[in-house]
């Protein structure tokens, strides 16, 4: 079995640099506060988000030509509340044979994502979505 290597991150933090040492979990990595108190760098990274977190994924869907079609999209991790969605299709027709897509009965766990095309060609929504953690 090999040795575990114990290394160390650098970054400046404007005055000086700060030393990170990688463990197992991000909870117990420490972070020295510039008034010498101790956090965790997830407590970091979650403070710089302000308490919120992204996910982003996509969803595939083949419409009903000229008919608002839909499918749920469930997120990977639920959010404290309903988040905000937003929704793009991946195509070269965007406005010609795709006329719009929307997110609705946005919920903390999911919401349903809708397409409306001119035909029936499977289309990925690519969608993100902001919110509480």
């Amino acid at each position: 079995m090999a040795a575990i290597k114990k290394s160390q991150f650098k970054i400046n933090n404007g005055t000086d640099w700060d030393t990170y040492h990688f463990e197992t979990d991000s909870a117990q990595t420490k972070h020295k506060k510039s008034d010498g108190t101790e956090t965790t760098v997830e407590e970091v990274l979650n403070s710089a988000l302000g308490g919120f977190m992204i996910q982003t994924g996509k969803i595939p869907i083949t419409p009903k030509p000229n008919e608002p079609t839909s499918q749920h999209l469930t997120f990977p991790k639920k959010f404290k509340s309903a988040p905000v969605v937003m929704l793009t299709p991946s195509s070269a027709v965007p406005g010609t044979a795709i006329q719009g897509v929307s997110a609705v009965n946005v919920e903390s766990s999911g919401c349903d994502v809708y397409i409306t095309r001119n035909n029936n060609t499977e289309t990925n929504i690519m969608w993100l979505a902001v919110g509480p953690k």
